[in-house]
């Protein structure tokens, strides 16, 4: 009982502990919760805004909930991290060691290089498990829903892993500029480590440019020989980190790379299966025999679907260069009719690159449809007008999503194609505080029952 493991804590409510964890949104009833809050107000803020009503767990955080309703353990920060050592070990021991880790950063270009990894991997017949934006895979089957951060705690990886360590040979990491910056995968090292791209985003977090590269940078302190492989065309990253920096292109000499009439044989999705294929060779895997037909594109990743004889692309770029880049794929995708690029920003993020954003298309000359994305706590009106500003040419605003998508298909003809960016596999929308089903995919795919 709880009582065994914390004869100091206040406990209202006895019960057995089956887990820990320390991301509040997805806490179990029964587990330990650990809260590093900064004060009293923030640990009540907290609990009131997440934790589930039916929680009836133990709380350790350097405060007392206000609420003496809860089991709670009032510990330091140093108390909570020795704790959660010694608990997680506990909870999710582990018979042999964590296997080889693959991690890949960049602006753009994660979700893919991670998933095709996968890919690639169980074709040489490795089983590797996937953590990231899309959720939680193993060997390409879909296990459990995305976790609540791009890139997962030391904890919430070592508990997936406990969870299905007989089955896995490698696992794959998104990681993101957070997390470096943050220090929240502890103690991890890279077996293998891929730098996409840098480009601008989250400027709302990091403030600058230059703040933003220093914190992807830290990917190297995680690396296990500190060297980063990155393509040559990447030449900014490979100039700011000379000694770290390890050239994928190297490896794939005298290779058999996927040709330009192949859908992973021109564009960013070149890049990406490059990069990925560049560290299945440096990890010691022969890739010569591989089948490129049989490798999937993850889910909302230039995502093709027709309808009625019109091409829809679902994608989730929703930075400047991942538009720039998504179109320019369609571009050499489908060679004939009309492009329509429909897409938004993104509510309480970085302003600044909403005007980009709208440079970014328009500079094609397709016609083009503004709409929402997650507007969260902003005036969706208000957002359209910032992206507005970087469009002089004649161009449509629709602050309903589905709306939006309807209007593209009213407008195109057979033969046209229609790219949805910014939202790819995402099957909600965040509007004042709520999470409302909506999935760009099920929305095109009803457009079949129009007449």
């Amino acid at each position: 009982m709880i009582k065994d493991l914390y004869p100091q804590a206040h406990i209202i409510s006895p019960f057995e502990p089956k887990g820990i964890s320390n991301i509040i949104q997805s806490v179990a009833d029964e587990d330990i919760l650990y809260i590093k809050a900064k004060s009293q107000d923030q640990l009540n803020d907290l609990i009131e805004k997440y934790l589930s009503k039916s929680f009836k767990g133990l709380i350790i955080s350097p405060f007392k909930p206000s609420n003496d309703s809860y089991n709670y353990l009032v510990f330091q920060e140093a108390q909570i991290d020795t704790d959660l050592s010694e608990k997680m070990e506990y909870f999710y021991p582990l018979s042999k060691p964590i296997p080889p880790i693959f991690g890949v950063t960049g602006t753009n270009g994660k979700t893919s290089c991670c998933w095709l990894f996968s890919e690639v991997l169980k074709q040489l017949d490795k089983k590797v498990l996937y953590l990231g934006t899309v959720g939680t895979y193993l060997a390409g089957e879909k296990k459990e829903d995305k976790i609540i951060t791009t890139t997962p705690s030391y904890l919430e990886l070592r508990k997936i892993f406990y969870k299905y360590r007989e089955e896995v040979d490698y696992i794959a990491v998104e990681v993101s500029s957070h997390a470096l910056e943050q220090n929240r995968l502890g103690d991890l090292k890279f077996e293998a480590s891929a730098w996409t791209n840098f480009t601008q985003d989250h400027l709302d977090y990091h403030k600058t440019m230059a703040a933003y590269f220093e914190a992807k940078k830290k990917i190297v302190s995680y690396t296990k020989d500190s060297r980063v492989l990155v393509l040559e065309s990447e030449k900014e990253i490979h100039e700011k980190l000379i000694g770290h920096v390890e050239s994928a292109d190297q490896y794939l000499k005298n290779e058999s790379l996927p040709q330009k009439d192949h859908f992973l044989g021109n564009g960013f999705i070149k890049k990406n299966i490059s990069l990925t294929l560049a560290t299945v060779k440096k990890l010691g895997f022969e890739i010569k025999n591989l089948n490129y037909d049989d490798i999937r594109l993850p889910p909302g990743r230039f995502e093709i679907v027709e309808i009625k004889k019109r091409i829809f692309v679902i994608d989730y770029a929703h930075t400047p260069d991942a538009l720039i880049k998504l179109i320019e794929q369609v571009e050499t995708t489908f060679k004939t009719g009309q492009k329509y690029i429909l897409f938004g920003c993104g509510g309480d993020r970085d302003r600044t690159k909403r005007q980009i954003m709208g440079r970014a298309a328009a500079q094609f000359g397709y016609p083009i449809i503004l709409t929402s994305d997650n507007p969260r706590s902003e005036d969706p009106e208000q957002i359209l007008e910032d992206i507005s500003k970087g469009i002089s040419s004649e161009h449509r605003k629709e602050v309903n999503r589905k709306k939006a998508i309807e209007m593209a298909f009213e407008l195109s003809s057979e033969g046209d194609v229609i790219v949805i960016a910014g939202k790819g596999h995402e099957d909600y929308q965040e509007i004042n505080g709520k999470k409302i089903h909506f999935s760009d995919s099920e929305v095109v795919r009803k457009l079949n029952d129009k007449a």
